[in-house]
């Protein structure tokens, strides 16, 4: 489904990370279920020029569901196969990232600090600010 010049430069290659587990275009095509097209007329109606736009949905094998969107500035640019290509490379843009956490979560393990520093930190979590400055122990 997907092919390896779909997504150029591949970023992985770019740092060079060839033996550390990462994601691969080989691990996002095999988590995915299903790829549909359509327009933007044929989703909200024949409203100005919205049969430029090409929205991509890719459908995981999880359930999960992408949308990939691409659309030309002038009505006149506008291609078919490169709005689904444009449209299909933002989903998988957007699938990266989520599989990546994906394999970060599954490889975690807990970092031990090395004891004695010092850190001043902002912490945020569920809409509450809280200034610290901590001291690692061990």
């Amino acid at each position: 489904m997907v092919s390896e010049d779909a997504i150029s430069p591949d970023p992985h290659d770019m740092v060079g990370a060839k033996y550390a587990p990462r994601v691969t275009l080989a691990d996002i095509d095999n988590a995915i279920e299903g790829v549909y097209f359509t327009n933007g007329a044929a989703a909200f109606g024949p409203v100005g020029n919205f049969w430029t736009l090409t929205l991509c949905m890719v459908h995981m094998k999880n359930g999960f569901m992408v949308i990939g969107k691409s659309a030309p500035v002038s009505s006149k640019n506008y291609d078919k196969d490169v709005g689904k290509r444009c449209a299909f490379e933002d989903a998988i843009k957007q699938i990266w990232p989520l599989m990546g956490f994906s394999l970060c979560d599954r490889l975690y393990e807990p970092y031990e600090a090395p004891t004695g520093l010092t850190s001043d930190a902002v912490m945020v979590y569920g809409g509450i600010t809280e200034e610290k400055s901590a001291t690692v122990s061990g």
